[in-house]
């Protein structure tokens, strides 16, 4: 076998950096620990590394997703406290109308702003014509409890 297929084989780029991780810790036990370390404790030493890595690698993806809803809710609230007139108007057609989806078909910048900010979203159309638009859920739920901001 020559060497260059055996560098294939553990190219660096490929291997997980959370396997990396356990190797370095298993070797670092085998280096430090003054007693002798038979394969079965290398074997446990290895697996619960991986085992920690990837709780704490779920734990940060946790916390993350949950820093980012939070941060786009406060950003779909601060959109919501600020919109203009024509905003509002666009909005209230929806309650006006009484239903979930309309063809909004005036205030075109408003339209546009408000998809931008994720206010409203357009629902896919399978019949040519005019688009049908769609207050999002989060938007709905903060509207509803708090109306008065359309005023």
């Amino acid at each position: 076998m020559e060497l260059g297929s055996i560098l294939k084989i553990f190219d660096l780029h490929k291997l997980p950096v959370k396997a990396l991780l356990a190797v370095l810790v298993t070797c670092s036990a085998i280096v430090f620990v003054p007693k002798e370390i038979g394969y079965i404790e290398t074997i446990i030493i290895f697996t619960s590394t991986l085992i920690i890595t990837y709780f704490i690698i779920y734990l940060r993806d946790r916390i993350l997703i949950r820093k980012k809803r939070k941060r786009k809710e406060r950003k779909l609230k601060k959109d919501l406290q600020e919109l203009d007139d024509t905003e509002k108007d666009a909005i209230i057609a929806f309650y006006n109308e009484g239903r979930n989806a309309l063809p909004l078909t005036f205030h075109k910048e408003a339209i546009s702003s408000l998809l931008k900010k994720g206010i409203i979203k357009q629902l896919p159309n399978p019949h040519v014509g005019r688009p049908q638009y769609e207050i999002t859920e989060k938007a709905k739920a903060y509207l509803n409890d708090n109306f008065d901001l359309l005023e």
